[in-house]
């Protein structure tokens, strides 16, 4: 995908945390990564009723930042075991600067005063070039209501909802798979059994654990709330009563493995397919989160840090443009070159001319007025500098 421009950042309002995943995932710059999902949040309440609360969108997106460097720091520690190690606190682990890693970091460790600081940016950037469209409106009103409103209890409500997210993550997660909150409903409906089956209870064993695993993972009543390892294993029972040679640690099943499927039973493989892959993802984060999210906390950056280094890097671009436009130009030592004339060296062919004329006196004596005439009738014509064509 290339680079995102500010008309498409303009373009970005906040549908639902499956939208938001699903493009966050096409993105491939880290900063456009970053640059979208700054206006993706700042955005949440500007059009329709969001799905997920501020604070959740927060965490959700903080989730997604730290699922691309988990992938990153991944792929680092595949390619080589002896890497420098690399700080907890770097987001971006492929940054050419690392300074050009200090937004990530200031958003994970402090999203209440990057986002309150980014709200008042996109304000006044809004008021300087006028106001276009209703889209531009709603925003300009939705930022000014967040910078009014974030302060330090977003940060405290974030926290508090991350000591015990993963019910939310998981779920989050598969209603990014089936494209939305709605499709993810509609795929559980088509679980369960047809008329028959449920009159005559002909649902597997199998069948009948990984609905029961799915709504108890929904349930805050059920003590198996969240718990995912339950619905994992829910899952892969239910494949491997389908397809009895499948094991754990084996290719997930594709489509032309569920060729033969249909009704309830298809439904019931998708969602176990897609339970099984958000329960790795979620372990692949999670396997990185903590430590990123109290390292990055620890620096307690502020969004004066990040305008605060914008300036110094403008005004050294700016020192860098004076010094060259001050700096007296070098005259670069003048090369005499030959004298060409249908692409033959004119000064070596003078000098061989010379010499074999020196060779009979005689000659030169009586042609010296002919070969001279002759020398400069050559010279004439053709530009000498660049030769004919």
């Amino acid at each position: 995908m290339h680079k995102l421009t500010d008309q498409q950042l303009k373009e970005v309002v906040y549908a639902s945390i499956s939208d938001f995943s699903q493009r966050f995932d096409q993105i491939e710059d880290f900063d456009d990564k970053l640059a979208f999902t700054t206006r993706y949040l700042l955005t949440h309440g500007a059009g329709r009723t969001p799905d997920y609360s501020f604070a959740a969108a927060v965490h959700f997106a903080r989730m997604k930042l730290i699922d691309a460097s988990a992938k990153m720091r991944k792929e680092r520690e595949e390619k080589s075991h002896d890497e420098e190690a690399i700080g907890d606190e770097v987001i971006n682990v492929n940054a050419e600067n690392p300074k050009s890693d200090l937004e990530a970091e200031a958003f994970i460790g402090n999203p209440a005063s990057y986002l309150k600081g980014y709200a008042q940016a996109v304000v006044s950037e809004i008021e300087a070039r006028g106001v276009e469209g209703v889209v531009d409106e709603r925003v300009k009103r939705n930022c000014q209501y967040l910078e009014q409103a974030i302060d330090q209890s977003l940060n405290d409500e974030i926290a508090n909802l991350e000591q015990n997210s993963k019910q939310i993550d998981i779920m989050a997660r598969l209603e990014t798979k089936f494209g939305g909150r709605f499709e993810l409903d509609e795929a559980y409906k088509a679980t369960k059994p047809g008329l028959f089956s449920g009159v005559f209870g002909s649902a597997s064993v199998a069948a009948r654990n990984l609905d029961t695993a799915y709504n108890a993972f929904r349930n805050r009543n059920h003590v198996l709330y969240g718990d995912d390892k339950a619905i994992n294993k829910a899952a892969v029972e239910y494949i491997q009563h389908k397809i009895p040679s499948w094991k754990p640690g084996d290719e997930l099943p594709k489509d032309a493995d569920l060729a033969n499927l249909s009704g309830s039973a298809r439904a019931r493989m998708d969602l176990s397919i897609n339970i099984i892959k958000c329960v790795k993802e979620q372990e692949e984060m999670e396997r990185y989160f903590r430590s990123i999210t109290e390292a990055c906390k620890e620096k307690n950056l502020q969004f004066s840090d990040i305008s605060n280094l914008e300036k110094e890097e403008e005004v050294a671009e700016e020192s860098v443009v004076e010094d060259v436009a001050q700096e007296p130009m070098k005259e670069e030592p003048k090369v005499e070159e030959p004298i060409m004339a249908y692409g033959i060296d004119q000064t070596s062919f003078q000098a061989s001319l010379a010499e074999e004329l020196r060779k009979d006196d005689e000659l030169i004596v009586q042609n010296d007025d002919v070969e001279e005439k002759d020398l400069e009738a050559s010279m004439e014509g053709p530009d000498l500098a660049h030769g004919a064509k």
